[in-house]
């Protein structure tokens, strides 16, 4: 999910407290194991394994409202007439093992980027060597914590 409109006072880092705390709340409600998130700021990444299409499509709309009248300061029933996601969600299916893998470095890549961690590199050329292993030590060092998140018993920060 990406919001041209996620900059200053409606940027999502702005609900990133409630965005880690609702996460695991609303996929255990609809039976979602979540592996890792990374919020942007502008868009969020969420990787997840979902029970079906509908609980991900569920699951997928719940959050993007809720994201959005967070943000906004919004009530329910009482938009403020702004159309806060400027795309829809992105989703793709991935394999286990290094698919799996290599979503996860993604993932996390981007969430070392957010927090200033390490310097942005362009997606269209390779990754430095130093950088990929030091994303890599830094997501297995997260190990217990990806997998207690994911149980609901952890937190991703």
């Amino acid at each position: 999910m990406r919001s041209e409109n996620a900059v200053g006072r409606w940027s999502i880092i702005t609900v990133r407290t409630w965005l880690r705390d609702y996460l695991p709340k609303l996929a255990k409600r609809l039976g979602i194991t979540l592996y890792h998130f990374s919020n942007n700021g502008s868009h969020i990444h969420v990787v997840l394994n979902a029970p079906s299409r509908a609980a991900q499509a569920s699951f997928l709309r719940a959050l993007a409202g809720m994201i959005a009248r967070r943000v906004l300061k919004a009530e329910k029933g009482n938009g403020s007439g702004v159309n806060f996601w400027t795309e829809r969600p992105y989703s793709r299916l991935v394999t286990w093992g290094r698919e799996f893998s290599n979503v996860m470095l993604y993932v996390h890549r981007n969430l070392m980027e957010a927090a200033g961690l390490i310097p942005y590199f362009e997606r269209d050329g390779e990754l430095p060597e130093f950088w990929r292993r030091r994303i890599t030590i830094s997501l297995s060092r997260m190990g217990p914590r990806i997998h207690g998140w994911a149980t609901g018993q952890g937190q991703l920060f």
